[in-house]
């Protein structure tokens, strides 16, 4: 009996422990070299799972750095695997709305472009023991339409 309660304690500390699909996840983004302050980092997994796990989520600090965590904000980190990438940045302080409201603020000027955001082709593969290196350098100028 003692055997088979130590073998059942060690199989839940197996699939319990050693199995986690988040990882920790940080890295830099910047533009034109320069590092893009306040942006908000989206994570997106893609997978052919019909639910693959929460996304997660980030703001660039001073120097453009970010550590993600999960939407739900209860963990830090992504899920392991492929993510689709959507960043998106305004001018002005990170605490105001984007754009115009009920209270008539006028537009804030959008600094990072569609092909980074709603139209993004950005991805990154988050692996198991996670990364520090989530790094993007994103160009000011739209890509030339061919």
């Amino acid at each position: 009996m003692r055997h088979n309660c130590l073998l059942a304690g060690l199989l839940v500390c197996a699939i319990g422990c050693g199995n986690s699909k988040i990882a920790p996840v940080s890295g830099r983004v910047t533009m034109d070299g320069k590092p893009l302050v306040n942006a908000m980092i989206i994570f997106e997994p893609i997978s052919d799972d019909p639910n693959p796990g929460p996304g997660s989520k980030a703001r660039t600090d001073s120097d453009g750095r970010f550590t993600l965590e999960q939407l739900s904000g209860d963990k830090i980190g992504a899920m392991v695997g492929k993510h689709r990438v959507m960043i998106t940045a305004y001018d002005g302080d990170a605490d105001e709305i984007p754009s115009s409201g009920s209270d008539m603020k006028p537009f804030r000027k959008k600094i990072v472009g569609d092909e980074y955001n709603v139209n993004s082709n950005l991805t990154f593969e988050v692996p198991p023991g996670g990364s520090s290196e989530a790094n993007f350098n994103l160009s000011a100028h739209e890509p030339e339409k061919k």
